[in-house]
């Protein structure tokens, strides 16, 4: 009987969510630091601890959608600024090496961040 490969989906799913949850927190303070707010400035302009904004900026914990919604607010940005871009046309269930390049030339932590989730292209 082969040898069953378990949890390399789930590995790479764990990674990509990591990835995620640290670039949506660099977004975060980003911009915070760019309207030159200070982490305990907009932690109580949001009603929640310093160290819970702490968490979320440095990808240990997950805003909610309620805090990303807030933070837009509070930014008066986009709540899709807070988030990398999906390239147009780019399909979670399959995709190509040419939509691969098409993606790399968007950004290329979204090739990163997909060949990890979902392994390599198909030709």
């Amino acid at each position: 009987m082969a040898k069953k490969d378990t949890g390399t989906l789930d590995a790479r799913a764990a990674e990509a969510d990591g990835d995620l949850k640290k670039y949506i927190g660099r977004q975060i303070a980003s911009i915070r630091k760019g309207s030159d707010l200070t982490a305990r400035q907009v932690a109580e302009k949001l009603k929640v601890k310093r160290e819970t904004l702490t968490q979320i900026e440095t990808g240990r914990n997950n805003p909610t959608a309620l805090m990303l919604w807030k933070l837009a607010c509070l930014f008066q940005c986009e709540v899709s600024d807070l988030f990398p871009q999906v390239p147009e046309g780019f399909g979670l269930t399959t995709y190509t090496k040419s939509d691969m390049r098409r993606i790399k030339k968007v950004d290329p932590r979204a090739v990163e961040w997909a060949g990890r989730m979902f392994g390599e292209p198909k030709k």
